[in-house]
Formats: C-alpha cells, sequence, structure tokens
C-alpha cells in the first residue's frame, strides 16, 4: 500500500549515521528522491567516518556530519554541561536548515533523537524499534524481500509512492580515490582483470570475541585462476599459493574500497 506525504517535500533530511554496507544499500534513495522531487534540497546525516562515501554525490545536496566521537569524550569524561551546549548547538545547525522532510532510515533510539533534533515536522521512521516510533510521525515496517540484502530501502520507496524504476546501489568517488585505483592497478600489475574479496572482521559486538576460528575463514587456491585484491581481514583469508594484493590500513574508506569497484574478471 503506498502511502503519499502530508506536504510536498522541499527540504529533505535521509538519516543514516552507519556503517559502510548499510549506507551503501540506502544509497539509491538518494536518487530516487531527486527524480521525485528535482527542486528539493537534499541532504544525508552521517558520522564522520562514513562522510566520504557520500561526499561525492552528484544528487546530494550537502552531508551533515554528527560529532558523535565528540559527545562520546564528553560523556565520558562526566562534563555533561558541554555536552548538553553541544547537543544543543547541532540541534540549532540542524533546525537551521529547516526541513520539512526527515527519514530515519536505521531506526534505533540514537538516529530517532537527531531526526526529532532536526525539527521537521513530518518525520519518516523504517523499521523504528527502540523507542524510536514515539519520536517519529509515521513509521513504515522493515519489508522487502528476506532473502535479498538491503531490499527493506526499495520497499520504503515503495511504500511512500516514490519510482523506483532504476534503484541501484552506487558510490560516487573523487579524482583523489580514482588515482589511487589507478595506481594500485598498474603497480600490481592487475590490468588484465582480478577478483576483489572483503571479508567481515567478526568483533566483540557481534560474536563476544575478536578472535575468528577456523571454520569462519575463507580458503583461496590457485585452482580457481584468479588475482585476488583482498581488503582487510587477514586473519580471515587463508591463502594456498595464491597471487594476492593485500589493500594497506590507514587509508580513507574511499581510497581503500575504490578499487574494488574496478574489478575485471
Amino acid at each position: 500500500m503506498n502511502t503519499s506525504f502530508r506536504l510536498e517535500p522541499h527540504r529533505i533530511l535521509l538519516a543514516r549515521t552507519s556503517a559502510i554496507g548499510d549506507i551503501v544499500f540506502a544509497s539509491p534513495l538518494v536518487a530516487t528522491f531527486r527524480r521525485a522531487y528535482p527542486w528539493a534540497h537534499i541532504a544525508w546525516l552521517v558520522q564522520p567516518e562514513y562522510r566520504s562515501l557520500l561526499e561525492h554525490h552528484p544528487d546530494l545536496d550537502e552531508v551533515i556530519v554528527w560529532p558523535v566521537s565528540e559527545w562520546r569524550k564528553l560523556w565520558r569524561r562526566h562534563r555533561f554541561g558541554s555536552l548538553v551546549r553541544e547537543i544543543g548547538a547541532f540541534r540549532k545547525l540542524l533546525r537551521s536548515h529547516r526541513f520539512d522532510l526527515s527519514l530515519d532510515l536505521q531506526g534505533l533510539l540514537k538516529s530517532g533523537f537527531l531526526t526529532h533534533l532536526s525539527g521537521s515536522r513530518e518525520r519518516i521512521g523504517l523499521g523504528s524499534r527502540e523507542g524510536n516510533r514515539r519520536l517519529m510521525t509515521r513509521v513504515v515496517p522493515r519489508g522487502g524481500d528476506s532473502a535479498r540484502i538491503g531490499s527493506e530501502y526499495l520497499f520504503l520507496a515503495q511504500e511512500l509512492g516514490l519510482p523506483t524504476q532504476d534503484f541501484s546501489m552506487v558510490v560516487h568517488y573523487g579524482p583523489e580515490a580514482a588515482d589511487f585505483a589507478r595506481g594500485l592497478i598498474e603497480r600490481e600489475g592487475l590490468g588484465q582483470g582480478f577478483a576483489v574479496i572483503c571479508p567481515l572482521r567478526p568483533g566483540p559486538r557481534s560474536t563476544g570475541s575478536s578472535r575468528v576460528g577456523p571454520s569462519s575463514r575463507i580458503g583461496c587456491t590457485p585452482s580457481w585462476g584468479f588475482r585476488w585484491l583482498c581488503s582487510g581481514g587477514a586473519e580471515i583469508v587463508r591463502l594456498r599459493g595464491v597471487s594476492a594484493t593485500w589493500l594497506p590500513g590507514g587509508r580513507s574508506i574511499l581510497r581503500e574500497r575504490q578499487p574494488c569497484c574496478r574489478r575485471r574478471l
């Protein structure tokens, strides 16, 4: 069942503060809203470490960074007065944009709090939980095809009556990331094609332990016939006589991941 907005939005805020995969899964919504409301100012609220995923998107007018690290630092140091002032300043910044529609794509209490700070007259939560529902004016269930990861964002667009004929995930990157990828491919002799592996590293939050057992490892053999480009998770991937290039750490998200967008088999 499609539901229309109670107003025609001119200033739209998308709130999905983390993490890499979730932001990429939600990325089609930007172009979808741009097609539906070409005149609108569209902004995305995100944590600073993920800003590079969005700052080059041609359909985004603005990326607003949530200074969560500073807030946490003040909390740990029991500087509650300073924290309240910082929250007030961020509230003032958000409300200066005069958003008339905000979408909380995370559905958590923290993202609902930020969405509520925006002062939008219409606040839509996706799959609201943790008390998030009380901070929204409307809630859309987290529907979609359970076998298709990220399909809840397509479901949201359909429920809101948005055009979904081209609902593709995309990450736009700048010249620095492109130059890094071009240099890496040339330097490592990957121009004839390569396969990319981006293993996840289970941590304390997901497994209760930062240790990865043998059953979690990914085995790669020469018989597969690929040159391998590996991004992170060295302790998870077991290479047996395989020619592989490991992306170094300490780089921005896009400088590290951008070569993955150029893979050729």
